[in-house]
């Protein structure tokens, strides 16, 4: 006991701050022995604040890192996991840190976090989900459209076609109006989706080439493809009579549709 108060009366006076530095440390084994946790916190942020960069400095936050998490307390355990990135015990850290930020609401800070450990990730789906995690942070906190767009953009760049990402860029894209790259993720989007929904992404690229686009040619095509998948989808042949009044387009229009009048009129027969 007279040890830890002189020990203690080194570290409250703090004047000095290598004798400060000795003495917390003799405290950390005072009160492990203990069991005092809380304390044992007060004197491992000493340690871990006073130490010089190096194996005791980590040793320290390490220790510190873990007594903060059996205690509950973030507002120290935070920093103490943040100064063991780039160490050896980083993934430990990233997935503490992921906790951390995420029941502190701290969006930026846990979208940095999964993209550290999406880029650590030897397993390519967790990479992928990961990733995709931190472009849906990064979307759903963005200032503007632009911020958002870029995160999913990103995403797209790095792990490919996805249809859970072109569903968040979509409507990003329409707002901003930038109808090349509707139609250009709305292609991607056909690659990726069932059969079934084929005609109905093909009718609306084919819209986006006719009402936003000005290519009628390109819409043209994009109707017979839908028609193709589905002779019933009704848009296309709406909009496909109505391409039978562009004159550069009207005959591939027509051989469309021929098809489909022709079998109606088998049918009423």
């Amino acid at each position: 006991r007279r040890a830890q108060a002189e020990f203690e009366s080194v570290v409250e006076a703090g004047i000095d701050e290598s004798a400060v530095l000795v003495s917390a440390s003799s405290l950390v084994d005072i009160f492990a022995e203990a069991g005092n946790s809380r304390r044992l916190a007060d004197v491992l942020e000493i340690v871990v604040r006073l130490e010089p960069p190096g194996d005791a400095r980590l040793a320290a936050a390490r220790r510190l890192a873990r007594v903060c998490d059996e205690v509950g307390d973030a507002a120290r355990g935070t920093p103490a996991w943040e100064a063991l990135l780039d160490t050896e015990w980083e993934d430990e850290a990233l997935e503490r840190l992921q906790a951390l930020y995420d029941q502190a609401g701290k969006r930026d800070a846990l979208a940095a976090i999964l993209e550290r450990r999406a880029g650590r990730a030897t397993d390519p789906a967790e990479a992928r989900q990961l990733a995709f995690r931190v472009a849906d942070l990064r979307s759903s906190g963005a200032r503007d459209r632009d911020a958002a767009l870029r995160a999913w953009q990103s995403y797209l760049d790095v792990h490919g076609p996805s249809r859970e990402a072109h569903a968040r860029l979509l409507p990003l894209l329409e707002q901003e109006q930038r109808w090349s790259e509707v139609d250009r993720v709305l292609r991607a989007e056909i690659e990726l989706a069932p059969a079934a929904e084929h005609a109905a992404l093909w009718a609306r690229s084919g819209q986006v080439r006719v009402a936003r686009l000005d290519d009628p040619a390109g819409a043209v095509a994009a109707f017979g493809a839908a028609l193709a998948a589905d002779p019933k989808e009704p848009s296309s042949r709406a909009a496909l009579e109505q391409l039978l009044r562009v004159p550069e387009v009207a005959h591939e229009a027509a051989a469309l549709l021929e098809p489909l009048y022709r079998s109606e009129g088998r049918r009423r027969e």
